[in-house]
Protein backbone atom coordinates (compact mmCIF):
# COMPACT_ATOMS: atom_id res chain seq x y z
CA UNK A 1 0.00 0.00 0.00
CA UNK A 2 2.70 2.86 0.76
CA UNK A 3 4.74 1.78 -2.43
CA UNK A 4 1.75 2.34 -4.25
CA UNK A 5 1.29 5.67 -2.94
CA UNK A 6 4.92 6.25 -2.92
CA UNK A 7 4.94 5.85 -6.76
CA UNK A 8 1.56 8.22 -7.32
CA UNK A 9 3.20 11.13 -5.38
CA UNK A 10 6.71 10.72 -7.22
CA UNK A 11 4.60 10.31 -10.55
CA UNK A 12 2.86 13.47 -10.25
CA UNK A 13 5.95 14.81 -9.56
CA UNK A 14 7.78 13.87 -12.49
CA UNK A 15 5.31 15.13 -14.34
CA UNK A 16 5.40 18.56 -13.23
CA UNK A 17 3.17 18.53 -9.71
CA UNK A 18 5.72 19.16 -7.89
CA UNK A 19 7.90 21.99 -7.98
CA UNK A 20 11.51 22.11 -6.77
CA UNK A 21 12.74 25.20 -4.72
CA UNK A 22 16.28 25.84 -5.15
CA UNK A 23 17.42 24.66 -1.75
CA UNK A 24 16.19 21.90 -2.69
CA UNK A 25 17.60 21.18 -5.84
CA UNK A 26 20.83 22.29 -4.13
CA UNK A 27 20.63 19.58 -1.77
CA UNK A 28 20.57 17.07 -4.30
CA UNK A 29 23.50 17.96 -5.96
CA UNK A 30 25.13 17.85 -2.85
CA UNK A 31 23.64 14.17 -2.25
CA UNK A 32 24.36 13.42 -6.20
CA UNK A 33 28.43 14.77 -5.38
CA UNK A 34 28.91 12.64 -2.13
CA UNK A 35 27.56 9.24 -3.41
CA UNK A 36 29.68 9.89 -7.07
CA UNK A 37 26.89 10.03 -9.13
CA UNK A 38 28.10 12.27 -11.92
CA UNK A 39 25.23 11.78 -14.72
CA UNK A 40 22.88 13.18 -12.45
CA UNK A 41 24.92 15.92 -10.57
CA UNK A 42 25.52 16.99 -14.31
CA UNK A 43 21.97 17.17 -14.59
CA UNK A 44 22.01 19.98 -11.83
CA UNK A 45 23.54 22.13 -14.20
CA UNK A 46 22.42 24.21 -17.32
CA UNK A 47 23.14 23.00 -20.65
CA UNK A 48 26.14 25.26 -21.70
CA UNK A 49 27.73 24.82 -18.12
CA UNK A 50 27.37 21.11 -17.79
CA UNK A 51 30.47 20.59 -20.43
CA UNK A 52 32.63 22.85 -18.65
CA UNK A 53 31.61 20.79 -15.44
CA UNK A 54 32.25 17.87 -17.53
CA UNK A 55 35.59 18.85 -18.36
CA UNK A 56 36.69 19.80 -14.71
CA UNK A 57 35.76 16.46 -13.33
CA UNK A 58 37.30 14.91 -16.33
CA UNK A 59 40.23 17.23 -15.41
CA UNK A 60 39.88 16.16 -11.15
CA UNK A 61 39.77 12.49 -12.63
CA UNK A 62 43.07 12.58 -14.27
CA UNK A 63 45.00 15.12 -12.22
CA UNK A 64 43.68 14.28 -8.90
CA UNK A 65 44.99 16.04 -6.28
CA UNK A 66 47.14 18.27 -8.38
CA UNK A 67 43.88 20.49 -9.60
CA UNK A 68 43.54 23.38 -7.33
CA UNK A 69 40.59 23.19 -5.40
CA UNK A 70 38.59 26.05 -6.32
CA UNK A 71 38.45 24.60 -9.96
CA UNK A 72 36.69 21.46 -8.25
CA UNK A 73 33.14 21.49 -8.99
CA UNK A 74 32.80 19.13 -5.96
CA UNK A 75 34.44 21.30 -3.46
CA UNK A 76 33.69 24.64 -4.66
CA UNK A 77 30.14 24.58 -6.13
CA UNK A 78 28.28 21.74 -3.40
CA UNK A 79 28.94 23.01 -0.16
CA UNK A 80 26.99 21.59 3.29
CA UNK A 81 25.01 24.14 4.31
CA UNK A 82 22.69 26.50 3.02
CA UNK A 83 22.75 29.80 5.24
CA UNK A 84 20.68 31.94 2.62
CA UNK A 85 17.80 32.03 -0.33
CA UNK A 86 17.25 35.12 -1.99
CA UNK A 87 14.64 34.91 -5.02
CA UNK A 88 13.81 37.10 -7.45
CA UNK A 89 12.59 37.65 -11.04
CA UNK A 90 15.87 38.95 -13.30
CA UNK A 91 16.12 38.85 -16.77
CA UNK A 92 19.17 36.26 -18.44
CA UNK A 93 20.68 35.13 -21.54
CA UNK A 94 18.31 31.73 -22.49
CA UNK A 95 20.60 29.22 -22.51
CA UNK A 96 19.62 27.99 -26.20
CA UNK A 97 19.92 31.41 -27.80
CA UNK A 98 20.97 34.95 -26.84
CA UNK A 99 17.77 35.82 -26.22
CA UNK A 100 17.09 37.28 -22.91
CA UNK A 101 14.64 36.15 -20.81
CA UNK A 102 13.15 36.81 -17.71
CA UNK A 103 12.89 33.78 -15.43
CA UNK A 104 13.49 33.28 -11.17
CA UNK A 105 17.07 33.53 -10.14
CA UNK A 106 18.16 32.22 -6.44
CA UNK A 107 20.98 33.06 -4.86
CA UNK A 108 22.12 30.69 -2.34
CA UNK A 109 24.54 31.24 0.30
CA UNK A 110 26.52 28.02 1.30
CA UNK A 111 29.12 27.02 3.22
CA UNK A 112 31.29 24.14 4.52
CA UNK A 113 31.84 26.07 8.24
CA UNK A 114 34.90 27.31 7.35
CA UNK A 115 34.43 29.07 3.71
CA UNK A 116 31.50 30.25 1.87
CA UNK A 117 30.09 30.68 -1.69
CA UNK A 118 26.77 32.68 -3.15
CA UNK A 119 25.86 30.10 -5.69
CA UNK A 120 22.96 31.53 -8.08
CA UNK A 121 20.39 28.58 -9.83
CA UNK A 122 17.79 29.25 -12.61
CA UNK A 123 14.96 28.45 -12.72
CA UNK A 124 13.83 26.45 -15.80
CA UNK A 125 10.95 24.08 -16.74
CA UNK A 126 12.97 20.87 -15.64
CA UNK A 127 13.99 22.55 -12.06
CA UNK A 128 16.71 25.09 -10.83
CA UNK A 129 19.89 24.89 -12.50
CA UNK A 130 23.44 25.79 -11.92
CA UNK A 131 24.82 28.00 -15.00
CA UNK A 132 28.43 27.41 -13.65
CA UNK A 133 29.65 30.20 -16.56
CA UNK A 134 28.39 32.57 -14.80
CA UNK A 135 29.93 31.92 -11.77
CA UNK A 136 33.35 33.79 -12.40
CA UNK A 137 31.47 36.73 -12.74
CA UNK A 138 29.87 36.44 -9.60
CA UNK A 139 32.96 35.40 -7.75
CA UNK A 140 34.73 37.96 -9.28
CA UNK A 141 33.32 40.09 -6.33
CA UNK A 142 35.40 38.97 -2.85
CA UNK A 143 32.36 38.78 -0.69
CA UNK A 144 30.62 36.13 -3.26
CA UNK A 145 33.82 33.38 -2.95
CA UNK A 146 35.83 33.67 0.57
CA UNK A 147 38.73 31.44 0.39
CA UNK A 148 39.54 29.18 3.62
CA UNK A 149 40.29 31.32 7.00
Amino acid sequence: MTRAIAAIVLSICILGGCKQEPAEASNRLLFHAKVGNEKAFLDGFTDKSRRMIRALLALRRTYGDLVNPDADPYRSIVLETIESVEIEEREVQADDSLEMVERRVATLTVTDGEIFRKIQMVEYDDGWKINAIELQELWSERENFKQRL
